[in-house]
């Protein structure tokens, strides 16, 4: 299970780095919403980063096992 989830992972993770990355010039913006905006948008991409890596996996392995249930009455 570990080396599917792997390589997965580390492209989920490297998006997820660089796309946050193009949201930190906005933090040195001359302009509040500028900032605003940046510090929004790279907080959601690293609040995005942890989902995918650690809910929806738990999510998903929940929803299996009680498919498989259901089948197996």
């Amino acid at each position: 299970m570990g080396q599917v989830y792997e390589e997965p992972a580390r492209a989920i993770t490297k998006n997820a780095l660089i796309v946050a990355l193009g949201f930190v010039p906005m933090f040195i913006a001359s302009v509040t919403p500028y900032i605003v905006v940046g510090v929004f948008m790279a907080s959601i991409m690293v609040l995005s980063w942890v989902v995918s890596l650690v809910l929806l996996p738990s999510i998903i392995s929940l929803f299996s096992k009680v498919g498989s249930k259901e089948i197996a009455d």
